[in-house]
C-alpha cells in the first residue's frame, strides 16, 4: 500500500505488527484489509489501534493526518509510537525502561525514514 510502512514486526511478542499509516485514506485501507472491512476516522491529528487477530496476536496500526507543518507532523508521530510501544509493554507484560526507549527509538527511526523520503519526493514532483 502506498502510503503505509511496517515499522515492527515480531514473533516474541504478542504484537505481531504495527503499521504506519500517513493519511485518512491508508489508514482505512488498511484497517479494512485486517480488521474485516472495520475502521474509524483520524478523529483528532492521530490515532493509535490496538486490533486482535484470529491467532491471538495483535496488529498495531498507527495513522497521522497529513500535516503541513513538518515539525508538528514528526511530534505526533512520537506521540502515536509512544502508545503502540506502551501496548506492546502492556500486552507482554514488560516493564523494563530501556526496552520501551529502544522500541520507540526503532519505530520512530523507521518511520521517518520513510516519511522523509515521501515528503521529500511530494516537495520534487510538485517543483517539476
Amino acid at each position: 500500500m502506498k502510503n503505509v510502512k511496517k515499522i515492527y514486526k515480531s514473533n516474541m511478542t504478542f504484537i505481531e505488527t504495527v503499521y504506519f499509516c500517513y493519511g485518512q485514506k491508508a489508514y482505512k485501507n488498511i484497517t479494512e484489509k485486517i480488521n474485516n472491512n472495520e475502521f474509524k476516522q483520524i478523529e483528532k491529528d492521530g490515532i493509535t489501534d490496538l486490533w486482535k487477530n484470529n491467532n491471538g496476536s495483535y496488529t498495531i496500526v498507527i495513522a497521522v493526518r497529513k500535516i503541513k507543518n513538518v515539525i508538528q507532523l514528526k511530534g505526533l508521530i512520537v506521540h502515536e509510537i509512544t502508545h503502540a510501544t506502551d501496548f506492546i509493554m502492556r500486552q507482554n507484560d514488560f516493564t523494563d525502561m530501556e526496552f520501551r526507549a529502544y522500541c520507540n527509538q526503532a519505530m520512530y527511526q523507521s518511520a521517518m525514514e520513510w516519511i522523509d523520503n515521501k515528503l521529500a519526493s511530494n516537495r520534487s514532483t510538485r517543483e517539476d
